[in-house]
């Protein structure tokens, strides 16, 4: 038997078996001549139940605690709901490893930028749900976020100079 388009949700399934049927019994202790033929019916009744879930949706995840705007703390909480209870939970910051949690966790030690972060979520079923990428900036008011290396520049522009003044000062004492 082949069941097809059965819906999600919480299912049983019954099966019932009788047996009706009938038998005789001679009494011959008088046979060949007289003889007593006895009739017997019976039902038999039996049942077997299975139960089972039939889930073949996955859960929504919605991160509630992070838009997609600017920050100025390093430190930010990840909160997320799921539509329904969940065996596994885990979330990629900017595209790096999944990093399993167990519920909402505090994202810590933010570089200065742009990040973006996703969600993820298993039913019991192994159904996977995934959130919306949200995408956000972290600023700090105390240091500007510069984008631009200032302090390997400032560096190399000195010592470029101070390897120019030296070969001047050595090129001039040859000349002599």
């Amino acid at each position: 038997m082949h069941f097809v388009e059965i819906p999600e949700g919480r299912h049983t399934l019954t099966v019932y078996a009788t047996e009706r049927g009938s038998y005789y019994d001679l009494d011959s202790s008088n046979w060949p001549m007289f003889g007593t033929v006895y009739y017997y019916g019976f039902n038999k009744t039996g049942s077997s139940s299975v139960s089972f879930t039939i889930d073949t949706t996955p859960p929504s995840v919605i991160i509630s605690s992070m838009k997609d705007e600017t920050y100025s703390e390093s430190e930010i909480l990840l909160d997320f709901t799921t539509s329904e209870p969940v065996s596994q939970t885990s979330y990629v910051l900017d595209g790096q490893e999944n990093v399993t949690v167990a519920g909402n966790v505090m994202l810590a030690g933010l570089s200065c930028g742009v990040h973006n972060v996703t969600v993820y979520a298993w039913d019991a079923a192994g159904n996977a749900g995934t959130s919306e990428t949200v995408f956000f900036t972290i600023t700090e008011p105390e240091q500007e976020c510069d984008p631009f290396p200032t302090t390997l520049v400032i560096a190399s522009l000195i010592t470029v100079a101070v390897v120019s003044v030296g070969l001047l000062v050595y090129f001039k004492k040859r000349e002599r």
